[in-house]
C-alpha cells in the first residue's frame, strides 16, 4: 500500500513531464515552422525581382519626339509588310529605333528574329549585347558580344567587351586584357586599343607598360592633347614611386 502510494505521484509527475516536453517540443517545431516561411517567402520575392530583367529605361524623351519614334516605327512596320521578302535590314532598323526609345525587350524581339535566320549577322549581334547589357543580364552580353568577335566584330566591341568584363567580373581581369589583345591581333594597334591596354596597365598598377602603351596611342592620335594629358599623369605617378 505505501509502494502504491509512493508510487502513483511519481508516475503522475513523469507523465506530466513528458506532456510538457513533447508541448514544448510542439511549440518550437510550429514557431520554427511559422518563422521559416515569413523569412523565406520576402527572401524568394526579392530574389525574384533581382531575376527580373528590365524590359524598359527612360530615355527621358519628351512627348513630342516619342511621337516621331513612333510614326518611324509605323513607318518601318508597314514597309516591313509590303515587302516581299524578308528583310532582316528592315527587323535591325526596327530594333534600333525601339533601343532607342528605351524598349529593350522588344528591340532582343527583332535582334532575335534577324539571328533566328542570320545567326552570324554581327550587327544584330553587337546591338543585342549593348541591350542585355542594359536590362542587367551581363552574362549574357558578355556571351552575344564574343559571338560577335569571332565572327568579325567591330573594333569597339572588344572595348566594350573588355570594360564589361572589368566591370562585372573584376576577378577576371586578366580576360579584359586578353580580350584588348585579340583585338590588336585582328585590327593591328590602334589609338582606341592603346588607350584601353594603357588603362588595363595603369590599373593593374605596371606603369611603365601603361607608359608605353599611351605614348604609342599619343602617336596614333596624332598627338591628341588629352592623351598627352593621361600619358603625363602616368608619368607623374612613376616619378612619385609608382612601378
Amino acid at each position: 500500500y505505501f509502494l502504491i502510494r509512493y508510487n502513483l505521484p511519481t508516475m503522475n509527475k513523469q507523465k506530466y513531464l513528458y506532456i510538457a516536453i513533447f508541448a514544448a517540443i510542439a511549440v518550437l517545431l510550429i514557431g520554427g515552422a511559422i518563422y521559416y516561411f515569413q523569412e523565406s517567402i520576402p527572401v524568394e520575392e526579392e530574389q525574384q525581382e533581382e531575376d527580373e530583367l528590365k524590359t524598359w529605361v527612360d530615355r527621358g524623351i519628351d512627348e513630342e519626339d516619342f511621337h516621331i519614334f513612333q510614326e518611324r516605327i509605323d513607318g518601318l512596320l508597314v514597309e516591313f509588310e509590303a515587302a516581299t521578302e524578308r528583310d532582316i535590314n528592315l527587323l535591325l532598323r526596327l530594333g534600333n529605333v525601339y533601343y532607342t526609345i528605351g524598349e529593350l525587350g522588344k528591340a532582343v524581339e527583332y535582334y532575335d528574329d534577324i539571328l533566328s535566320s542570320h545567326p552570324n549577322d554581327t550587327p544584330a549581334l553587337e546591338n543585342k549585347g549593348q541591350a542585355l547589357l542594359e536590362m542587367g543580364d551581363e552574362e549574357g552580353a558578355e556571351v552575344v558580344w564574343r559571338q560577335a568577335i569571332e565572327l568579325g566584330g567591330q573594333e569597339f566591341i572588344y572595348i566594350k567587351l573588355s570594360d564589361l568584363i572589368l566591370e562585372e567580373f573584376p576577378e577576371r581581369s586578366d580576360d579584359a586584357r586578353i580580350v584588348l589583345e585579340d583585338g590588336v591581333a585582328s585590327y593591328g594597334q590602334t589609338t582606341a586599343f592603346m588607350v584601353a591596354l594603357g588603362n588595363w596597365y595603369r590599373q593593374d598598377g605596371n606603369l611603365d607598360r601603361a607608359i608605353s602603351h599611351y605614348e604609342i596611342a599619343y602617336t596614333l592620335s596624332g598627338q591628341s592633347s588629352p592623351i598627352k594629358a593621361v600619358l603625363d599623369e602616368i608619368k607623374a605617378e612613376k616619378a612619385n614611386g609608382g612601378r
